[in-house]
C-alpha cells in the first residue's frame, strides 16, 4: 500500500485558522477530488488521497488534529469520523458532478482509487459517467502495476515495470518482452471489461536512481530497454482493445523532487536529453 506522506497534509493545513477550518479544509478538498475532477492544485489531492484507504488516511490525519487544533479525544474522533464518511464518497455521481460532467470544457474523467469497491460498483459508476452525455467521456485511470495500481480487488495484481527490466537482465530480450507484452494484455483487457478507456501507461522515464516518485516505476535504466518493453507492452494492450498513453517526459528519473508537490528542474544540455532519456518517447 501507498504510504500516506504527512508533510503533503500538512501543506494544506492552515493550523492559525482554527479547528472548524482546519477539519472543513480537509474534507473540502476531499470533496473536490472525489472523481479526479478538479485540477491545479487539487489534482495533487487526488494523487495524494487516492493511495490510502479511509482507516489508513484518518489514522494519519488523527496525529495533526490535535496538536493542530487543540482537540478534545472526544472532538477528535467526532471529526476524524466525518472525514471518513467523507472518503467513502466518490462511489456514484452526485448531482453537482454530474452538471459539471456537462460542460463542454470536460473531455473526460480520471478516476482514483477511492471510486473503487469492486468490480460490479466500478462498472455502474463507468457507465453512469457515460451516459451523462453524447459523444461519451473518455474515461482513464492510472493503472500502471506496482505501487500505482488504483483498482486491486477483483484485479490481477501487476507487477512493477522495473520487474520486466530485471527479466531482460536475467532472463534476456525476448522472455522480458512476452512477459510486457502479457502485462499488457492483462492490463487492458481486465480495465476494457469495465468500461475504462485509457489507462495512464507506459512510464518511458529512465531510471537514474534519482527520482523517488519514479523509481520501480520504470522499466530500466537502459533507453534502448526501456523502449523495447513499452513498445512490447503497448504491443499488449493493443491486443486487450486498448490505447496507450506514455509518459510522464524526457528527464523526470533523473530529477529529485516530487512533480506532484515541486517543479522539478533538469539541467542537463539537450544534447545529454538526446542522447538518453528522449529516446523511448521518440520510438
Amino acid at each position: 500500500m501507498t504510504q500516506f506522506n504527512l508533510s503533503g497534509l500538512k501543506k494544506i493545513l492552515n493550523p492559525s485558522s482554527g479547528k472548524r477550518n482546519v477539519v472543513d479544509q480537509i474534507t473540502d478538498r476531499l470533496s473536490k477530488s472525489s472523481i479526479g475532477l478538479s485540477s491545479g492544485d487539487d489534482t495533487l489531492n487526488a494523487v495524494s488521497f487516492s493511495g490510502m484507504d479511509a482507516f489508513d488516511l484518518t489514522q494519519n490525519i488523527s496525529e495533526l488534529l490535535s496538536p493542530a487544533c487543540g482537540m478534545t479525544e472526544e472532538e477528535k474522533q467526532a471529526e476524524l469520523a466525518r472525514i471518513q464518511a467523507k472518503l467513502k464518497s466518490g462511489k456514484k455521481l452526485t448531482e453537482e458532478e454530474k452538471q459539471r460532467l456537462l460542460d463542454a470544457a470536460v473531455g473526460g474523467v480520471s478516476l482514483v482509487r477511492r471510486n473503487f469497491e469492486n468490480g460490479s460498483q466500478l462498472k455502474a459508476l463507468v457507465q453512469e459517467i457515460k451516459a451523462v452525455r453524447t459523444p461519451e467521456l473518455i474515461i482513464a485511470v492510472d493503472h500502471e502495476g506496482g505501487r500505482v495500481q488504483r483498482f486491486i480487488d477483483g484485479f490481477t495484481r501487476l507487477p512493477a515495470m522495473n520487474v520486466l527490466g530485471e527479466i531482460w537482465d536475467n532472463e534476456g530480450q525476448e522472455a522480458a518482452c512476452a512477459q510486457a507484452e502479457q502485462v499488457g494484455w492483462v492490463l487492458a483487457t481486465e480495465l476494457s471489461a469495465c468500461g475504462i478507456d485509457l489507462s495512464f501507461t507506459p512510464v518511458l522515464d529512465l531510471d537514474w536512481g534519482q527520482c523517488a516518485v519514479i523509481g520501480n516505476r520504470s522499466f530500466h535504466r537502459d533507453a534502448n530497454i526501456v523502449t523495447q518493453l513499452a513498445l512490447a507492452l503497448q504491443k499488449g494492450l493493443n491486443k486487450g482493445g486498448m490505447k496507450s498513453c506514455g509518459k510522464h517526459f524526457p528527464g523526470h528519473g533523473f530529477v529529485e523532487g516530487d512533480s506532484h508537490h515541486v517543479l522539478p528542474c533538469d539541467e542537463r544540455s539537450r544534447e545529454a536529453l538526446e542522447a538518453a532519456d528522449l529516446i523511448p518517447f521518440r520510438a
